[in-house]
């Protein structure tokens, strides 16, 4: 990404993640925390991106970022499902979604779980 400087005919220019990335970096904070997770805004930030991004590069992602990962429990699709699932069962964990400092796209907490489980669901 380049930006523009006003001042003169300089450039500057900022890496930024792919969108892809970032899902696959959130997802695998998300799984390694579990519920004592207090990056709750995330929730809502895979809920955004999974509408955004290229599901073919997101599974690479997900391959590099959290299948392969020596530390991640999680070995494959199936089991990144299983954990999410359990996750989102939790009643105290959907409360503290209920947050309204997290939940930045003002939508219901089980609308976004229930949506980021059905496309987990589908990789």
């Amino acid at each position: 990404m380049q930006f523009s400087l006003a001042l003169d005919e300089t450039t500057v220019t900022l890496p930024a993640n792919s969108k892809e990335q970032i899902f696959a970096e959130k997802l695998k904070s998300l799984l390694k925390l579990g519920t004592r997770s207090n990056r709750l805004k995330d929730i809502f930030d895979l809920y955004y991106l999974l509408n955004n991004v290229n599901v073919e590069i997101l599974r690479h992602f997900i391959d590099l970022i959290v299948l392969t990962d020596p530390d991640t429990r999680e070995k494959d699709f199936a089991a990144i499902s299983n954990r999410i699932h359990r996750i989102f069962s939790s009643g105290v964990f959907l409360r503290r979604l209920s947050s309204r400092k997290s939940n930045w796209l003002n939508i219901s907490p089980r609308t976004a779980t229930s949506r980021i489980l059905a496309f987990i669901n589908t990789l």
